[in-house]
């Protein structure tokens, strides 16, 4: 079931991050159950993330199991693995549609039925977007209920969809939301009942170069003078 949606105890932050490049996200394939790796432009991608001032104060640090997302938590941890792996942040399951591209569906009735309602209709033998939501946001509620600076490291429909629940859009629209690049930083605030967008999906501290398609981008300058290119302390905040 999808938890009620209840503003979370005021004041808090949440940072919804996705996942550094994969060799999936170059050729623009579903990557669900398939555990992608970083691409070496991924690497590079999650060292500079690692310098987005959004995560200063940021004390609570979460992934999804994927490795692509354990190794990004890994980089904005600064290789102290100070994160904690939540299962619930898992990509939808494409199933049948594993490692195909969009492409490859067209003619699919049930590909159509997908793009049209995503949160009601499923690949087959995949889940729906309700049922993505349901654990995603339950994870980002029990979050928020340890911490108030709270960064998880996820995937695009999961990413877009807790955006969407907290912000009241209908999860039928996910699809439609502003697309979240690998690399990206999404911040929601949150005040009494408010819940404000801060960036949707803030691609400014990657390379002028890769702003415009991070998913594609190749090889590029590492950051420079250290590891990322701004100094901030590895959260410490982990039970």
């Amino acid at each position: 079931m999808i938890p009620q949606r209840t503003s979370p105890p005021a004041p808090g932050r949440l940072l919804l991050i996705r996942h550094a490049q994969t060799q999936c996200t170059v050729e623009g394939r579903f990557c669900g159950a398939h555990d992608a790796t970083l691409t070496a432009t991924g690497e590079t991608m999650a060292r500079h993330l690692a310098g987005h001032p959004a995560l200063d104060g940021i004390d609570l640090v979460l992934s999804s199991p994927a490795t692509r997302a354990r190794a990004t938590a890994e980089r904005l941890t600064r290789g102290t693995g100070k994160y904690e792996v939540d299962d619930r942040l898992r990509e939808l399951s494409f199933g049948a549609w594993e490692s195909k591209k969009p492409s490859d569906l067209h003619g699919d009735e049930r590909y159509e039925s997908w793009k049209r309602n995503p949160a009601l209709h499923c690949p087959p033998g995949g889940e729906s977007g309700l049922e993505v939501a349901a654990r995603v946001v339950a994870a980002v509620r029990d979050a928020l209920e340890r911490s108030r600076e709270v960064a998880v490291v996820t995937h695009k429909a999961p990413v877009r969809l807790a955006a969407c629940f907290l912000l009241g859009i209908p999860l039928s629209r996910y699809r439609d939301l502003a697309a979240a690049p690998v690399g990206s930083v999404t911040e929601l605030t949150f005040d009494q009942d408010h819940v404000r967008l801060r960036g949707l999906g803030d691609v400014s501290h990657l390379p002028p170069e890769w702003r415009r398609n991070p998913d594609g981008s190749g090889p590029g300058p590492a950051p420079s003078g250290s590891s990322s290119p701004r100094e901030h302390p590895a959260p410490e905040h982990v039970r």
